[in-house]
């Protein structure tokens, strides 16, 4: 095995005053930075946490559908924190593989969310060729869903200037969360 995935820590590690920069505003917006988001850490434990819709249904409220199976353990670390630092719990949302689509969606109970990670599962869920640059940044709809298409973790390991408009989308997520949860 190579060291890619340590060249890869290294590459995130140089980028420290995007991160600060990053962390400074997830802890304005009152959510935990992601320094604190190892979920055996005291702090994890007791960030706070926005309130989410808890629906009287089965199901995430949020899934996740990535191009890849998870093997990729920095993409899925990095994926781990953004929705730890969305502070939705295990209960609110799933995380599936662009092979696993249909038949997990079908299983999904009719998610509120799905987030698109990647150009694959954009294309795939939306049925469309445009590229993810002119569709990320905004809701689309899939059935009764809304789908928000953004770059996946691997792409923000590799580009870190991804970082703030992944971060935008999840933000938007977060957002239509909350809202919907307002007309309750």
């Amino acid at each position: 095995m190579t060291d890619a995935p340590m060249d890869t820590l290294f590459q995130l590690i140089a980028d420290a005053r995007s991160r600060v920069q990053w962390e400074r505003e997830l802890n304005a917006s009152g959510y935990a930075s992601p320094a604190s988001l190892d979920s055996s850490s005291a702090a994890a434990s007791h960030r706070p946490s926005p309130e989410f819709p808890s629906p009287d249904r089965q199901g995430p409220d949020v899934l996740f559908v990535r191009d890849t199976d998870g093997a990729d353990k920095p993409g899925t670390e990095l994926l781990e924190r953004i929705i730890a630092a969305m502070g939705l719990p295990p209960e609110r949302h799933r995380v599936i593989s662009f092979n696993d689509l249909e038949g997990r969606l079908a299983q999904a109970s009719d998610p509120r969310v799905i987030v698109a990670l990647g150009p694959r599962v954009t294309a795939r869920l939306l049925e469309t060729d445009e590229p993810l640059e002119s569709l990320r940044g905004r809701f689309h709809q899939r059935g009764d869903a809304s789908v928000m298409p953004t770059w996946p973790p691997e792409h923000l390991l590799s580009d870190p200037s991804l970082k703030r408009p992944v971060w935008d989308d999840m933000k938007q997520v977060m957002a239509l969360l909350q809202k919907e949860e307002g007309r309750r």
